[in-house]
């Protein structure tokens, strides 16, 4: 069932997300490496939850995210925010539609 659901979100995650362009431009690194050398992120998208700070499910959310950095060898870097942190968490999809956010877990 776990997983059925991790793979529900992830294609909620492609689906959304899109590549909206953004790249890392900066100096800083992700400690992600290939052979010995520090990945520079390709993709850095903002993802927002649904779920509010403090409920459990965004234990799952994070780690979630973390397993798409760690699978895409540190190429796409996920700034999350929670559930009414950037907008309120019942105007996820929105924020998504207006381009504010690349990505919403729900």
């Amino acid at each position: 069932m776990i997983a059925m659901l991790v793979v529900v979100m992830s294609f909620t995650l492609v689906g959304c997300g899109g590549d909206s362009g953004n790249t890392s431009s900066g100096n800083t690194s992700n400690g992600a490496s290939t052979g010995g050398q520090a990945v520079e992120p390709e993709h850095v998208w903002t993802v927002t939850s649904a779920w509010v700070a403090g409920f459990r499910f965004n234990e799952y959310v994070e780690k979630h995210m973390e397993m798409i950095e760690k699978y895409s060898d540190g190429r796409i870097k996920i700034n999350l925010y929670t559930g009414n942190e950037l907008v309120p968490s019942m105007e996820t999809w929105d924020a998504v539609e207006s381009g504010l956010v690349d990505a919403a877990h729900m």
